[in-house]
């Protein structure tokens, strides 16, 4: 793999893990969680600057992206605020690849090759089991 590939897979993986950190480690989670989007909000405003503006067409996809996401992010917080980390965290990293793999065969159509099926499996059940 290229060593920026994987510096960069590596550091998102670092990122994700301590955002999650943050929110469950005292305080009021939907403060924190609302702190770490404005910090993305923020960084995304900047970074904006260098990209061209996105075609009409792909609004409908980036709104229906970004409720998803929000949706995701209310109910992390909630689960953080029952549940401990040791246990939420994999629950919800375990059950994303298995929502994107039906989500995008009952909205796209899309089927996934006995090859995937096995990846899709693998991955979640390494986070389920």
């Amino acid at each position: 793999m290229d060593p920026v590939v994987f510096t960069l897979v590596l550091a998102s993986a670092v990122l994700h893990a301590s955002w999650n950190a943050l929110i469950k480690i005292g305080g009021d989670p939907w403060v924190r969680l609302a702190m770490i989007k404005l910090l993305g909000v923020v960084l995304g405003l900047v970074f904006l600057s260098f990209i061209p503006f996105p075609n009409a067409e792909a609004w409908p996809y980036l709104l229906g992206s970004a409720a998803v996401h929000q949706l995701f992010f209310i109910f992390v917080c909630l689960q953080y605020r029952y549940g401990d980390l040791s246990y939420v965290y994999p629950i919800a990293r375990g059950v994303a690849p298995l929502m994107v793999a039906v989500g995008a065969y009952m909205f796209a159509g899309e089927t996934l090759s006995p090859q995937g099926i096995a990846a899709v499996v693998m991955i979640s059940g390494q986070f389920l089991a």
